[in-house]
């Protein structure tokens, strides 16, 4: 066996180890299909080591084209041969695993040339290979979970739009998820549109065969810097760092092991878009067996491992593609009785062998190969192992973990840029005080009459209508807005009963007597000077009088109405919008400025900003409006109750 398969290993097993450790862990995904030695699909997943089995490759569509799967030696679609792999795909999403099919590849014919290209294309991919109907399914009427982008040729342009066509699919039932494997340089050549798009829940990004943005042992900062530009300017959920597993599975871009665990993974997995390491290979994991020089199997798992699939990439048809995503807990124990390293009984402590999947296959021949006289790398013995330059925790590290408690969410698919952002904000500000300040008194003017000549429930009923045709207002401007980004994804402005939202509601109320010293602590810091009038609202009036038909106006003014238009525009809209740019905490903190900024009133800026803190991390946590909407109309009840005292 060749060092350099000790190393790849190694590296396999310190990525697993890395990924286990924290709570920034990931897993892994797999591309299975282009290898017809690979083992079967059921057995792939059988393994319980992935998340994600990528089903590779759609290499041929678009452009007028009939599209043709390609599963190399597994199967033959032309005599409809692959329709076997429905009970397959089935058996794995019977475990939790994902399975998607990935549409391009280093070597295909694909293009697309028009939108009705785009969306022709998505119709096809729905009808057969996702949630929709055909007779021609060719891995028969299992539903996939997604697709992957590997788009490495053809035309520039319309993918966009094919996310998009199959982004609004999810509409119809389950989500269909979206990825991509674009290459470092930012922006990518072929994917780059469509990323902006924001319909992306998973980006593995290549950090090899790319000089300017890759790792190198005397300038790491290629690729940090990448990396940091990616992670900013890319709105997926998470975002991955693509290598090569081994030296010789890429022309350049090997990071070693101990490089790796000392020196990248510190600098990157601050991120909280870090999701994980992917890895390329063309079975280099493995070993190689001196008398055939082919590359043999990995070890990944308990009992045995499985055969790494062939995956084609932009340099050869044969390179194979391996990703972290999400790793599960039997994967933590490494000692030297672990069964994902096994030292031989007829060995020395130095000796090791990794097991293979089809154990019944191996031959004495290849047990007698598979001697090492290696040690593999101190921190793949020892998972505590440490650097003596790197600082395990530090209090930036446990302030962040401390804030993810609080705001853990993740972040939106944002389909729209800053320019849509701004518009919505400045039209519906303007629509705000065009409707309450001049067309409503305009209207008023016309029959006659004026608000302060009107009885307590003439006011009640004038503020009632005024508060109404103003969300109405900003409803429209949002739908006229946002329209031609529909269908929206699915994760916008959800309105439902389901879920564990009541918690959310239930903690955020805990908050309410903070919100109130919060307001004593703002006079005091921001008082209200004797030569400033004193006015009082018709809602204080109403009280005064004890009108209770005001008075229920009212109520429905601060209770109801209220709390719908400005839930759907700060929480529902802006804070969303926000986490293209920023983190969701960063998000959460900016929209509630703006939703404290919105009421005008500087006597109330701190419990008003901590206020709209409270509902945005409800909102972002729940991915609910309605626990937003709930949480902000007990609290005017609540406001509005304390007046009547």
């Amino acid at each position: 066996m060749s060092s350099k398969s000790v190393v790849s290993a190694a590296l396999l097993i310190l990525v697993v180890l890395l990924l286990a450790e924290g709570s920034n862990a990931g897993g892994i995904a797999i591309y299975w299909g282009q290898n017809g030695n690979e083992g079967t699909l059921a057995e792939t997943c059988a393994t319980g080591n992935y998340a994600f089995v990528i089903i590779a490759f759609l290499p041929t569509f678009g452009n007028g084209q009939k599209p043709v799967i390609n599963l190399a030696g597994h199967c033959d679609p032309y005599s409809n041969g692959c329709t076997s792999l429905s009970s397959d795909i089935r058996s794995c999403q019977s475990k939790g695993i994902k399975v998607m099919l990935s549409i391009g590849g280093g070597a295909g014919s694909y293009s697309l040339v028009s939108s009705a290209d785009a969306r022709q294309v998505a119709t096809y991919l729905w009808n057969n290979f996702l949630g929709g109907q055909s007779t021609l399914r060719p891995l028969g009427n299992a539903v996939l979970d997604g697709i992957d982008f590997d788009i490495e040729g053809g035309t520039t342009q319309h993918w966009d739009e094919l996310a998009s066509y199959l982004s609004g699919y999810s509409k119809q039932g389950k989500k269909v998820y979206l990825t991509a494997a674009p290459q470092c340089p930012f922006p990518d050549a072929w994917v780059g549109g469509a990323l902006k798009t924001g319909l992306f829940d998973y980006v593995w990004v290549q950090f090899y065969n790319n000089p300017p943005c890759q790792y190198s042992s005397s300038n790491m900062g290629n690729l940090v810097d990448a990396w940091k530009q990616w992670t900013s300017a890319i709105t997926a959920t998470k975002i991955f760092l693509g290598l090569p597993a081994a030296p010789q599975a890429a022309g350049s871009g090997f990071i070693p092991a101990a490089d790796l665990s000392s020196k990248v993974l510190p600098a990157i997995k601050g991120s909280t878009k870090y999701g994980g390491v992917m890895l390329w290979s063309n079975i280099h994991l493995g070993f190689q067996s001196p008398d055939s020089g082919q590359s043999g199997v990995a070890a990944m798992s308990v009992p045995c491992c499985h055969t790494l699939p062939h995956r084609p990439s932009l340099l050869s048809p044969s390179i194979s593609k391996v990703k972290a995503l999400k790793v599960s807990k039997a994967l933590l124990p490494l000692d030297r009785t672990s069964n994902i390293v096994n030292p031989l009984s007829r060995s020395s402590k130095n000796r090791w062998r990794i097991s293979c999947f089809r154990q019944e296959e191996a031959s004495s021949e290849f047990l007698e190969s598979d001697y090492v006289e290696e040690k593999l790398p101190e921190e793949l013995v020892n998972p505590e192992f440490i650097q003596p330059n790197v600082v395990k925790d530090n209090w930036v590290s446990n302030l962040r973990k401390a804030t993810n408690a609080v705001f853990s969410a993740e972040p939106w698919t944002v389909p729209w840029t800053a320019k849509t952002i701004l518009q919505v904000m400045l039209l519906w500000i303007a629509s705000f005080w065009l409707v309450g300040s001049w067309i409503i008194p305009f209207l008023a003017h016309t029959a006659g009459f004026r608000k302060e000549t009107l009885t307590y429930r003439g006011q009640a009923l004038y503020s009632l209508l005024t508060d109404m045709a103003e969300g109405l207002a900003g409803i429209a401007i949002l739908h006229r807005c946002l329209a031609k980004f529909h269908p929206l994804p699915s994760d916008w402005f959800r309105f439902t009963l389901e879920g564990k939202w009541q918690f959310e509601v239930g903690l955020g109320c805990l908050m309410f007597p903070l919100v109130n010293q919060l307001s004593q602590v703002n006079l005091n810091l921001l008082p209200v000077f004797p030569s400033t009038p004193v006015t009082v609202s018709g809602v204080e009036q109403s009280i005064f009088a004890r009108d209770p038909v005001a008075m229920a106006l009212y109520a429905v003014v601060v209770s109801v109405c209220a709390p719908v238009w400005e839930e759907i525009v700060f929480r529902g809209f802006l804070l969303p919008s926000l986490t293209r740019y920023m983190p969701v905490w960063c998000s959460i903190l900016v929209s509630s400025v703006a939703f404290a900024l919105a009421h005008f009133n500087v006597q109330r800026m701190l419990p008003l900003v901590f206020l709209g803190v409270v509902m945005g991390a409800v909102f972002a946590r729940s991915k609910n409006l309605l626990a937003s909407m709930l949480l902000h109309s007990l609290w005017n009840a609540f406001v509005f109750l304390d007046l009547m005292k």
